[in-house]
């Protein structure tokens, strides 16, 4: 058996881990699919003095939410589980993403961009937690090598494909977008809630509710 064949041999949940490769690349795409675009976005929107500083900033807005909303949201996924976090942000990511496909407002699609950021953040997060919940020290490392070794490829592809789209519109970069539906529905039918995870969200839901028990238990008898 050839290195290649026993690397693979060696993978574990196969499904999962590769939804979970490519959804980890989601928030990279955010920014390699809008260079070919960004140009034509400046033509497009020259009436605008500020289009040349503007539509840089549109590009990296995603970068800055993530910065700002990291420090929370490992909170986020402890309180309201993985699996479900990870559809909702990965939905709105294809939603927020393809929407200044429909927009002629710089501004507007500047405050999309934000709203991507905020459901890359999640993605960035849970993806992240997940390979530490699915799998042990040595399964985990060879799907991280896989990510590094498929990243590359993957965004080389989305360049190739964001520019060609741009080519016929100004736009049409945003339809690149659209990946994130298909990537959904694999989510849907290939990841699950990890068990610990679950137990730790049922422990920390039933906490309030011992408390509040234990405040309206009657006070115990004192010893005579």
């Amino acid at each position: 058996m050839n290195p290649v064949s026993r690397f693979f041999s060696k993978l574990t949940m196969k499904p999962q881990g590769m939804t979970i490769v490519i959804a980890a690349f989601l928030p990279i795409f955010a920014i390699v699919s809008m260079f070919p675009i960004v140009a034509s976005m400046i033509a497009h929107f020259q009436t605008d003095p500020d289009a040349a500083a503007k539509v840089p900033l549109m590009v990296t807005a995603p970068g800055l939410t993530i910065a700002i909303l990291a420090p929370f949201a490992g909170w986020f996924v402890d309180k309201f589980g993985r699996r479900r976090l990870l559809l909702i942000c990965t939905f709105f990511y294809g939603l927020f993403g393809t929407l200044p496909f429909f927009l002629d407002d710089l501004n507007h699609i500047f405050a999309s961009r934000l709203a991507l950021g905020v459901c890359e953040a999640g993605i960035l997060t849970i993806v992240n937690t997940l390979l530490g919940d699915y799998w042990d020290n040595e399964s985990r490392r060879n799907w991280l090598f896989l990510q590094g070794v498929i990243g590359p490829f993957l965004a080389s592809g989305v360049i190739l494909m964001s520019g060609l789209v741009a080519s016929m519109r100004w736009n049409g970069g945003f339809l690149v977008y659209l990946v994130a539906f298909p990537i959904y529905f694999a989510m849907l039918a290939f990841l699950y809630e990890p068990k610990g995870a679950r137990h730790m969200m049922k422990l920390r839901q039933s906490r309030p509710a011992r408390r509040l028990a234990s405040r309206l238990a009657p006070p115990s008898a004192s010893p005579r």
